[in-house]
Parts: structure tokens; sequence; C-alpha cells
């Protein structure tokens, strides 16, 4: 009888504290369902062709929760990649409209992309990219340098950016930017952009698409996640680590963010999905989510556990910079897109691009073939090429050639007219000093997903099965 009663007193203990656990925090009712639909029936139903398995493992994500204080302009964030490999994407800024992060496409040679993109309106997106009429898709107003700005279909349709940046490297951090801004009473307008030590900040691109009815115009359902998008190498290791992150509500003052603390641990569940080697965590500092999949990893977490961070003791010093940078007026901006290019038979995103291993037979249209570097090249002047300087309207190779005889009117962008040489030199970015405050701001709880509910319905049904079972057990039988 003693054993009898020291485990109902456990089990009443155990009951207690399930049924006093709260409810988590999901950032928005549908983004849940929409992960999992985007998981199982666009990116991750792709099989690799001559893959040695059917197989990937779960993508892994962070669903954050959602601050008090109304609709977000601006969001911060960070990424430090330890483990990556073919196939690999960290999704950095994940919202309702769309997404940003960095990919890793090839292992040899290493090829890779930091990629912005905006879903067309729920109406019209479809896994055709022309489906969705011209008015009603999500357009570009500014590319970045060097950046592709073009659309995709396959996982919905929209507008896509992307910079082919085969750099990055594991173990270095990089910063994410995604602001919105209302364009007109239908529009809003996205600009993502990203840090990396070895150029600063620069833009990828400044998308406009009409505003949902069901969710608000700006920033709002956040969350990170990393995925393999193909079976290819699905033995190996990803793992990447999150924050210090930090969001600005639509209305405060350019110095006012607030950190980014908690977030809940969720996986994809498409049929082919594996996950017994998923996890996440926070880092041994504190200050860090972690999440990941494949290689040594063994899951310890349960879906929709939380994940609390350790609070700032101070803004991140490049989350200062460009906040300075936006208060003198000096963000770095892009030009209109480039239309994609037509090769003779087909399009390329640039006259580089149309051979595809075929030579001058498919560099035709718009672009020539040159015989001296066995290059497909612009055969119109309207494309830029390898010229990094912006002067506001129109690209140079240097601020002093900017001007074109047309004086300090064609001498913006990155370069500023001097009026004691009476000729445009380099703009200086003399930042002033800014203080930010990214301290927490009160919680606020979000109204659960239908799907939420329905999993902690039936976890809490299961263990409440197995806590009568256990009861039951012990009652002594007559």
């Amino acid at each position: 009888m003693p054993l009898v009663l020291a485990t109902l007193a456990w089990l009443a203990c155990l009951v207690k504290i399930f049924a006093g656990r709260p409810e988590p925090e999901v950032p928005d009712q549908r983004l849940v369902a929409a992960l999992h639909n985007w998981r199982e029936e666009r990116r991750l139903t792709h099989v690799q062709p001559d893959g040695p398995s059917s197989v990937r493992h779960a993508s892994v994500h962070l669903l954050y929760t959602t601050p008090a204080g109304g609709p977000l302009d601006a969001w911060y964030n960070e990424v430090e990649v330890q483990e990556s490999s073919t196939s690999s994407y960290f999704s950095v800024l994940g919202h309702a409209y769309g997404y940003a992060g960095m990919q890793q496409l090839t292992e040899d040679p290493f090829t890779g992309r930091a990629i912005f993109s905006i879903w067309d309106p729920p109406n019209c997106s479809s896994n055709d990219l022309n489906n969705c009429p011209e008015e009603e898709r999500a357009t570009f107003v500014t590319c970045g340098p060097e950046t592709v700005c073009t659309r995709f279909g396959g996982e919905g349709s929209g507008a896509k950016s992307y910079l082919k940046w085969n750099s990055w490297e594991t173990d270095k951090k990089y910063k994410f930017l995604v602001q919105a801004t209302p364009s007109g009473t239908e529009h809003v307008e996205f600009t993502c952009r990203f840090y990396a030590a070895e150029f600063g900040w620069r833009i990828l691109a400044r998308i406009k698409v009409r505003r949902r009815v069901d969710i608000p115009a700006g920033v709002s359902s956040m969350y990170s996640f990393v995925e393999q998008w193909t079976t290819a190498d699905h033995q190996d290791k990803r793992w990447a680590s999150f924050g210090p992150s930090a969001v600005r509500r639509n209305g405060s003052l350019q110095h006012e963010w607030v950190q980014l603390r908690e977030a809940r641990w969720a996986h994809s569940r498409a049929h082919n999905e594996e996950t017994a080697h998923i996890d996440g965590g926070i880092s041994t500092k504190g200050d860090r989510w972690e999440l990941g999949h494949g290689g040594d990893v063994d899951r310890s977490l349960e879906i929709y556990d939380r994940l609390t961070v350790a609070e700032v003791k101070a803004c991140p010093v490049q989350l200062i910079e460009v906040v300075s940078l936006e208060g003198a007026g000096q963000l770095p901006t892009g030009l209109p897109p480039q239309p994609v290019v037509s090769c003779g038979n087909h399009i390329a995103d640039t006259c580089l691009d149309c051979p595809q291993g075929n030579g001058p037979t498919w560099c035709n249209g718009e672009c020539v073939w040159n015989y001296n570097t066995s290059l497909c090249e612009p055969a119109s002047p309207w494309q830029p090429a390898n010229l990094s300087t912006s002067c506001g309207n129109h690209w140079a190779e240097s601020c002093n050639d900017c001007p074109q005889d047309h004086g300090k009117s064609w001498c913006k962008g990155d370069c500023q007219w001097d009026l004691d040489s009476n000729s445009c030199t380099t703009r200086h970015r003399r930042l002033g000093h800014v203080t930010l405050d990214c301290s927490p701001s009160p919680r606020k709880l979000p109204t659960e997903s239908p799907q939420v509910q329905a999993d902690l319905a039936r976890q809490r049904s299961i263990s409440s099965a197995i806590i009568w079972f256990l009861v039951l057990s012990f009652v002594p039988r007559r």
C-alpha cells in the first residue's frame, strides 16, 4: 500500500505539472500549417534523381514568439552556420510574406547564395510562375548590385532575388535585416539587406506585393529553419545558430528595438522524412538558438518545446550600424531591376548563363559570343557589366565616372558632389552616435493555430491514457 500511495502521489504531481504547462506561444494561427504544407507539398517532395535514398531529414524550425505592441516594420537576425552540405538552406528571416537566408547548392566546387523572396498573393500563388496575372504579382522595385532578380515557381510563385555568393564560410556570423514599408493603401514593400565582414551592409532587393487581408501589412509570423531540399548527402550534418534577434514596432522611433527571446521548436512531417536525428537547443553562452539535423545529432526535444535565450546586455554592433545608416539616409540602395535576357530560343538570368555548356550556338538574342574570352556577353548597352559604383539612378566604375558631363545631378548613391574640387567623390559615411534599446518587452500570447491545438490535445490525450493505465495498474484487485 505505501508503494501504491507513493505512486499515486507521483502521478498526481505529474498531472499537476502537465496541466500547469503554459500554452505554446505560436506567432500566427496559420504559421505551423503553412510551414507544414510548404515542406510537404513544395520543396520536400523533390526527390534527387540519382540520390542514394528517397529519405531526407525533416526540416527543423524556430517559431518565434511575437512581442506585444502591434505590427512590426523591421526584423534583425544573425546566423552562424557550423555544419553544412549539399542542398542546404538556412532560413534566417522567414515571415508571412516571404523569407531570406543562405544556401549551399553544391559541395565540390562550393556554390552558395544569399536569397530573398516574396510570394505572390495567396489568391494567385501557384506552382506555375506565369499563372498569376501581372497586376497581382509581387514585383521588384529595386535590385541590388550583382543580384539576380527574377520570378520563381514550383513552391508557390513569387519574386525571387539571389546573390551568387560562393565565399560564405562556416563558423562566421552573417546578419540579415528585413524592413516593411506601406506603399499606398493596397501594397506593402519589403526590403532585405544583409551583412558580411568582407563587404559590410548591402541590399538584396526591394519587392512590392499586394497587402493581404488576413494578416498585418508588415513583418509577422516570424520563423527560421534549417532544411535539406533534396536527398543528396542525406547523412551529412547541417547545423546553425540564430540570434541575437530584435524587432521594431511599426510607428516606433528608429532606435526603439525589442529583443526576441522565446521560440518554439518544431519540425516538418512529410512521409519521407527522418525525425530521429533532428534537434535544437540554446548555445553554451545562452544567447543564441541552435538548430539542425543529420550526422551525430540525436533528438532531445519534443515538438513545440519552448527555447528561451538570455537577455542581451547591448544591441548587436551591426544593428547599431545599420540604424545609424538609416538615420543618416545612407542605407545601401539598388536600382530598378534588369529583366532576364533572351538568349535566342530561351531565356536566362544573364548572358553568362545562356550557353549552359553548349557554347556559342546558345548565345543569341540579346547576347553575343565573345570568341576572345569564350564567354557569352551582353549585345546591348543597357546591362551593367562589372560596374560596382551606384551613382543613384545609374552605375559606373567609380564616382569620378558618374557625372558624364551632367554635373552634380548625376552624382548620388554611393557618391557625393565635392564643391571644392567640383567633382564627384566617394560619399563619406560618417555615422552619428546611436543608442539603441533592445530590451525584451512583455510577452503577448498569440492565438493558437488549429494544428497546434490539435497536436497538443492529442499529446494530452495520450499522456492522460498512460497516466490512468499506470494508476489502474497499481490499484489492488479483489
